[in-house]
């Protein structure tokens, strides 16, 4: 089914500006010491900027999903129970997707919700009917099933299970004005997504920092701010589901979870938002060096 989309033109030279700023300040941040306060009201501005603008007239990026290496909880509030889950992008040609523009799995081993019924028994759910979102550009998307749909088969919560080299295609919309042909999706599901799975699935220790960030963000409101027990528990819940970690990974995102977890006790900026943005950076780091090795992506 196309959809109707309402892009404009100045959107192209948006999406190329916020880009631009956001990698120069994770630059300044590594490089300059450019303090992590300076760095969370500077992405909250780019958001402003983001939001002011549609997204581009042509289809945005085809995205790698991440597997994961555990079973996603999928936090249920607001009508929606969704989980976050790192993703990066396959064609750097094409523009970065805009917060809440709609894709779908494709290839690889698929996604599966794993649902606890109410007498305690696992139900693995091969082909559930997902929301998939753009959440923060080629970074990461937002991944949920209505809490309708979970209390109409009687499960008291579900989690989500990506398998290994999966993609994620844009819906498609009338009215684009460079849709992906099939020969784009075939290259992004096929060597470019091999080659992903290479140097972005398979990359160790910041990938599975970037993971854990995102798990434990996922723990804390998805709107406003965790109240004080909830910030204060966050790293120690984000992880009961979670084992088998390198003790270095470990090391790793808990420094990065405590400079966010002090930069944000006060102020407009929130946990999730603050380690948001730090499982951004690392993602981007991989997204580099995976467009530096591709060709086609050059």
């Amino acid at each position: 089914m196309h959809r109707k989309s309402p892009y404009s033109d100045r959107s192209i030279r948006a999406n190329s500006f916020v880009r631009t700023k956001a990698r120069a300040i994770a630059r300044r941040l590594d490089k300059q010491g450019f303090s992590l306060n300076q760095f969370l009201v500077a992405m909250v501005l780019i958001s402003m900027v983001i939001l002011a603008f549609r997204p581009a007239a042509a289809a945005p990026q085809i995205l790698g999903l991440v597997a994961s290496a555990h079973p996603l909880p999928m936090k249920c509030e607001n009508g929606l129970c969704a989980t976050e889950a790192s993703v990066f992008c396959l064609q750097k040609w094409r523009s970065s997707p805009t917060a809440g523009m709609p894709y779908n799995a494709a290839g690889g081993e698929g996604l599966q919700i794993i649902a606890l019924t109410e007498d305690g028994k696992e139900v693995i759910v091969p082909e559930p009917v997902l929301k998939i979102t753009a959440l923060r550009g080629h970074s990461a998307v937002q991944i949920g099933v209505d809490v309708d749909w979970l209390y109409e088969r009687n499960y008291k919560s579900v989690a989500l299970k990506i398998g290994q080299k999966v993609s994620l295609i844009p819906e498609a919309w009338a009215g684009d004005t460079n849709p992906l042909s099939n020969k784009d999706v075939e290259m992004a599901l096929g060597p470019l997504r091999d080659l992903g799975h290479k140097l972005v699935d398979t990359a160790g220790r910041n990938v599975a920092t970037a993971q854990i960030l995102a798990h434990i963000g996922g723990k804390l409101p998805r709107l406003g701010r965790a109240h004080d027990q909830a910030r204060n528990i966050a790293w120690k819940s984000g992880l009961d589901d979670i084992s088998n970690v390198d003790p270095k990974v470990l090391k790793k995102a808990k420094r990065k979870f405590d400079r966010c977890h002090d930069v944000t006790f006060g102020g407009m900026t929130s946990l999730r938002q603050c380690l948001g943005a730090q499982h951004d950076i690392l993602m981007g780091k991989l997204n580099a060096r995976y467009w530096s090795a591709n060709e086609y992506g050059m």
